[in-house]
């Protein structure tokens, strides 16, 4: 329940955060005394529905559509709408859905001279049905209309004189559907538009908003790599999976300062090559690949709730020998991010600080051995023999937090008896260290030493621990 509510916390309100120029509807009425009853309708409606009660929420956000109908109230008759939708999406009834999404988009065009001018309410709309035709696998419709999207948001920045974030994200939306489409050529070169143009949008947009944009360019990054990967261009893919992590990390940065582009360069193949070799160690990078919800922008999704669909894998040997490996996330069963959690229950690990997380229902679960499956099985012959050789781990997003030394394979072996292990956030992090010790910047060394079995603690006087 949880997964879903912060799902139905985002969905109103991801095109109007995500997009500087976007406005968001107003609530007026062209009939006096119908605007209270219809926004609160709308109001009660939504609370329902973030509360995970999407049925209760349906009848509400009817009453309020006919409200609206019988009214003229066009402004307040697509928020009617588009609140339905959800509700319906969430039931899976995808034709509703676009039944719904297509009449508002047709309410505008009808009723144009009631919208404010100089907005863009009709990218918008057409963003939603091509939501609904990607929640419905009809991806050559849903790209008829992000191409509609896509004509709309140039012509806005040709008039404004400025660019804005509607192209890169009309690009994005065309290019992720590309990819599921099989389209993989136009999708790459959609997608790589759509990075280089957050790129330069990034570069005139306030230090507040512009982390925003650096994490939607990683989602741009991860479907890119999709694209390659999809054309057996594997290498490229994992420069790509570099550059995401360099984005990923200007994100925080950004959040911190208020300077310039502060992205770390990402390292080439060769590059990367080199660093293997340099560190005498076989790298071993991860990428996450996630389903697609048209509804709920990836910086969003708490790296959970969208579930993730297939792991990318790139072993480097010390020899600058690279293979690629995927392993998808069976959809029936734990999702990854519960697996993670029960491997570190099981471990010992429960919870951060005081607040103890409650015990994941593991069931007959083995998660050690699941994610020992998952993530070193397909890549086990690829792994030194000898013991003393280190494998440095690259994880991402939830796989930071899996115990790796703990992993199990079929035999009840643990991973730290087969190999010596490290973790870094990116191989462009692990050549900035090397450089810095190279340059004789060693400064002091820390050991530090954690409790893994935490005592009990008080959250305050008199509260049990």
């Amino acid at each position: 329940m949880r997964h879903i509510t912060r799902i139905l916390l985002t969905l109103c309100g991801v095109l109007a955060i995500v997009l500087l120029t976007a406005k968001a509807v107003t609530a007026r009425t062209q009939s006096g005394a119908a605007g209270p009853a219809i926004d609160s309708l709308l109001e009660k409606a939504r609370i329902l529905r973030q509360s995970g009660k999407p049925a209760e929420a349906r009848p509400l956000a009817e009453e309020a559509v006919t409200l609206a109908e019988n009214r003229g109230a066009w402004q307040q008759l697509l928020r009617a709408r588009r609140e339905l939708s959800f509700e319906e999406r969430l039931s899976g009834n995808y034709d509703r859905v676009l039944q719904l999404r297509s009449a508002n988009l047709e309410t505008f065009h009808k009723h144009r001279g009631a919208f404010p001018p100089n907005g863009d309410e009709e990218e918008s709309l057409l963003q939603d049905v091509a939501a609904a035709y990607s929640w419905k696998r009809d991806y050559a419709s849903a790209i008829r209309y992000c191409r509609e999207d896509l004509t709309l948001s140039e012509a806005y920045d040709r008039a404004a004189g400025r660019p804005s974030a509607l192209v890169p994200h009309a690009l994005q939306r065309l290019g992720i559907n590309l990819v599921l489409a099989g389209q993989y050529p136009e999708a790459e070169a959609r997608l790589r538009e759509a990075y280089e143009k957050y790129v330069a949008f990034v570069e005139v947009t306030h230090a507040t908003q512009a982390a925003w944009y650096y994490e939607t360019q990683v989602e741009v990054l991860r479907w890119l790599q999709r694209a390659l990967v999809a054309q057996k261009r594997f290498e490229e893919a994992l420069e790509v999976a570099e550059r995401g992590r360099s984005r990923a990390l200007a994100a925080i940065v950004a959040t911190r300062t208020s300077g310039p582009d502060p992205a770390l360069a990402a390292p080439s193949v060769d590059q990367i090559r080199a660093i293997a070799r340099e560190h005498g160690a076989t790298l071993v990078e991860y990428s996450v690949l996630y389903e697609y919800d048209p509804d709920l922008l990836f910086i969003f999704s708490n790296f959970e709730d969208i579930p993730a669909a297939s792991i990318y894998t790139w072993v480097v040997q010390a020899d600058g020998k690279i293979t690629f490996h995927e392993s998808a996330v069976p959809p029936q069963g734990p999702s990854l991010v519960q697996l993670v959690r029960q491997a570190r229950y099981s471990v010992g690990a429960f919870g951060r600080g005081v607040t103890v997380n409650p015990q994941p229902d593991a069931g007959k679960a083995r998660p050690l051995q699941q994610l020992y499956n998952l993530l070193i099985a397909p890549i086990a012959a690829d792994l030194p023999g000898d013991p003393d050789q280190v494998v440095t781990f690259v994880p991402q997003d939830w796989l930071f937090m899996v115990p790796f030394a703990a992993l199990q394979d079929s035999k009840g072996h643990y991973l730290i008896e087969q190999h010596s292990m490290s973790a870094v956030p990116s191989l462009g992090i692990l050549d900035l260290t090397h450089q810095e010790l190279a340059a004789g910047r060693q400064g002091k060394g820390v050991l530090i030493v954690g409790n893994p079995t935490m005592p009990s603690l008080s959250a305050g006087p008199g509260e049990p621990a």
